[in-house]
């Protein structure tokens, strides 16, 4: 008893069994150890020491008498005997008592139903025991071995070589006992499914209202369970119903009855009633909390859900009040999506943002209560190990709603975090080339100092701040901006291309595009190609201007026109005239569409599509690109798993409302 008394001080002193601050205020008692540790190794999954630990409580309380939390240390101890598949005859039940004055006296957690429903399961599973060797064959061997039981005081030497086995020296009654609570005229079958499934749902009816309120942190779980195994019962028996019916149908040719009466025979044999509690349930759950939707496994909470949200939305669309519909809905979900949000299970927190009214087409109020303030925040802190991809699509919606609120920098902050992340996404490169034209957007909107500069190479990737500080110079040479160019061009390491691009570009930005064109044609006798693709570049880039910077470039337009032309009555049937006659339309085309714009025209009159790079202008004011956010959550489909699982009993700790601590309980699967 000694030398286990020494490991259980040994683990509670250990740093990953830190004790209770309540248990430290004074010296903590033999019992206190013992039950402390129980509970220790049951959370770890060392249901054999929990049986080991109260061996030792047993010599213990013979000694000192009994402690103070035994009552508990029963409900540890069942939980072990549930999880191992032991036999629990003649162990005394965890009764709870929750009018105890004080927490001195309250009683267990009151879960022996609840394990009793999980042995029942694990026979099912694995079958009966096998029988054990006798022990007394062990004198052969010079080892004398005897059966010992949960009651029995052992000495040191046997507490070091004790083993525990499923089966005894006789067979387990205890699922016998539990048939006898139940009777039916059925024969007990614990390997038949039907008649296990029908015990198992009484015993999780009596645990819902046997369990202690103060210890059990929610039934949630146990009401989910009778939901599924309701289902469960209902397919067994009407395959049961069928299988029987064919036999009637066979008996019933057999003694010649005309195939009408074979019809109804089988009829009235494959008949089962109907069971409205399923549908009552549904929405009763719907009332639950948000942090009792994590107690169930992730495929049976978006089966239940879904299925509540969807039996809510029928009654409703009938005119029948039977639950929350609309936004109660969503206040529902949104709080299920903040649970597993700090539970940093991102995979369910797509599939749950897909049950929102977020997910219908323009639904702006919906998406704005995901994506802003702390929500969004929290949203943009789960990375893809989580299971989290999107992290990008959210962070665009914000820089969208930053614009509308005028914050630019924070916009510009998150489309630069959308272009960082948008590898992410299933549809990366579409979330990626938007989030860069939305920054593009708001930079046209600040003139290029150094701090914004170093605003981009603080915030996006190395390939992404070349391919926009290539796009700001072409800007700032265009609008004959040559502070901002300048300081572009020293933010450009050198021997690159960009760099290069810069030097073509000089003569533009200060005002002289005569000498831009002077210096195209002269490269244009050797290299007509590449001078072409630039020209081609620089319409483009014009063409996402606005109306104002273009109307000012008509002069420019019509020498790289000139040029253009040049080459292709220089260059007769070449690859590099026909590309020159297809830049002399798209130039024709834009100073023709110029001819209608300026002062005289209304707004909004010349409102147009820019090609690849949808953006879209009114007048003289540059718009935001007009592509639609992407919004990828869907809803997510998953069945039920089987009712035919265990109930795991997951020893926890909290304050109740006085500041004591509670040895509770939370039912997980």
């Amino acid at each position: 008893m000694i030398a286990a008394a020494a490991i259980a001080a040994l683990a509670w002193c250990a740093p990953s069994a830190t004790p209770p601050a309540d248990a430290v205020a004074s010296a903590p008692s033999s019992h206190d150890l013992l039950f402390i540790n129980a509970r220790i190794a049951l959370r770890e999954g060392r249901s054999h020491d929990v049986l080991r630990l109260w061996l030792v409580r047993n010599v213990v309380a013979h000694q000192r008498g009994a402690g103070r939390h035994d009552d508990d240390f029963r409900s540890v101890v069942w939980a072990a005997l549930a999880t191992l598949g032991d036999c629990p005859d003649g162990f005394p039940k965890d009764v709870p008592d929750d009018d105890a004055a004080t927490a001195d006296r309250a009683g267990g957690a009151g879960l022996w139903q609840l394990a009793e429903h999980n042995l029942l399961l694990h026979d099912l599973r694995a079958g009966q025991a096998l029988p054990p060797p006798p022990p007394w064959d062990a004198f052969k061997v010079g080892r004398q071995r005897r059966w010992i039981s949960l009651h029995d005081l052992l000495s040191q030497e046997e507490m070091k070589n004790a083993a525990f086995a499923r089966a005894g020296p006789t067979p387990c009654l205890d699922p016998y006992f539990t048939f006898a609570r139940f009777p039916t005229i059925e024969l007990p079958d614990w390997k038949d499914r039907l008649f296990v499934g029908r015990l198992m749902k009484r015993l999780l009816e009596q645990a819902k209202v046997a369990v202690s309120t103060k210890k059990v942190a929610s039934t949630a779980l146990i009401d989910a369970r009778l939901f599924d195994l309701s289902l469960d019962l209902a397919k067994l028996e009407a395959l049961r119903a069928k299988q029987k019916a064919g036999q009637m149908a066979q008996l019933a040719h057999s003694v010649g009855l005309p195939d009408s009466a074979v019809s109804e025979v089988t009829l009235a044999f494959s008949t089962i009633a109907e069971d409205s509690e399923a549908r009552a349930f549904l929405l009763r759950s719907l009332s639950w909390k948000p942090r009792e939707w994590l107690d169930l496994s992730p495929d049976r909470r978006v089966s239940l859900f879904t299925q509540a949200k969807a039996a809510a939305e029928s009654d409703a669309a009938r005119g029948v009040e039977t639950g929350p519909v609309g936004t109660k809905l969503d206040v529902i979900t949104m709080g299920i999506i903040d649970e597993l949000i700090a539970a940093g299970d991102g995979g369910q927190v797509e599939g749950f943002i897909g049950l929102t009214t977020a997910s219908t087409r323009d639904n702006a109020a919906g998406r704005a209560a995901l994506v802003d303030g702390e929500r969004g925040l929290r949203l943009l802190a789960l990375d893809p190990s989580t299971g989290f991809r999107h992290r990008a699509v959210i962070a665009l919606h914000r820089g969208t709603r930053f614009l509308e609120a005028g914050a630019r920098d924070d916009a510009l902050r998150s489309f630069a975090y959308a272009a960082g992340h948008a590898h992410e996404a299933r549809d990366g490169d579409a979330t990626h080339s938007l989030a860069l034209r939305w920054l593009s957007y708001v930079l046209a909107q600040y003139q290029s100092t150094a701090e914004v500069v170093s605003t981009l190479v603080e915030l996006l990737p190395r390939a992404d701040q070349h391919r926009v500080i290539e796009e700001l110079v072409w800007r700032a040479a265009l609008r004959a901006d040559l502070a901002s160019f300048e300081t572009l061009a020293a933010s450009v390491k050198t021997g690159g291309s960009l760099e290069a691009r810069i030097g073509e570009l000089r003569p533009l930005a200060r005002g002289d595009a005569g000498a831009l064109l002077d210096a195209l044609r002269a490269r244009s006798m050797d290299e007509p190609t590449t001078v072409i693709k630039l020209m081609g570049e620089l319409l483009t880039q014009l063409e996402r201007e606005s109306a104002d910077v273009r109307t000012a470039h008509r002069p420019t337009l019509r020498l790289v026109g000139a040029l253009a032309r040049e080459i292709q009555a220089r260059e007769g049937e070449s690859g590099a005239a026909k590309k020159a006659s297809a830049l002399v339309h798209r130039i024709d085309a834009v100073l023709e569409g110029l001819g209608g714009m300026g002062a005289a025209g209304e707004p909004g009159a010349d409102t147009r599509g820019m090609g690849e790079a949808r953006e879209a202008f009114a007048g003289a004011i540059r718009l935001a690109p007009s592509d639609p956010l992407p919004w990828p959550f869907q809803a997510p489909q998953a069945d039920a798993p089987s009712a035919f699982r265990p109930i795991i009993l997951h020893p926890v700790e909290w304050r109740a409302p006085d500041g004591s601590l509670v040895f509770g309980w939370r039912l997980r699967e």
